[in-house]
């Protein structure tokens, strides 16, 4: 991953983007660890995928129905989350926490 960063750092990709370091303001990729599925709430590790140590991070949504697998690829910036759904191949986008898709029972929108 380090030597992608570099090379993406040479063509202009990135603004200067150290292997390791992140800012909290820039977009980061990170892959599934674990699911934790608990009647609607998603329970979710993850790994950055510019860390030289592994370092891991875990998140807690909700969803009517499972939307991560362990191995898939999600973006995190602060509290967000994007990722591509893979059977609609659609971006999603959310803050950690809420329900994603369908609102959930009871709230009014």
């Amino acid at each position: 991953m380090q030597e992608l960063i570099s090379a993406a750092n040479v063509v202009g990709l990135f603004d200067n983007k150290v292997f390791g370091r992140r800012a909290p303001d820039e977009w980061t990729v990170l892959i599934v660890l674990a699911v934790d599925r608990i009647s609607d709430e998603n329970a979710v590790t993850v790994e950055y995928l510019d860390s030289s140590n592994g370092e891991t991070t875990t998140f807690a949504c909700h969803s009517e129905l499972p939307i991560f697998d362990v191995g898939d690829f999600i973006n995190m910036r602060g509290d967000e989350i994007s990722f591509i759904h893979k059977e609609a191949l659609r971006p999603v986008f959310f803050r950690i926490a809420p329900w994603v898709g369908q609102n959930p029972p009871g709230m009014v929108t």
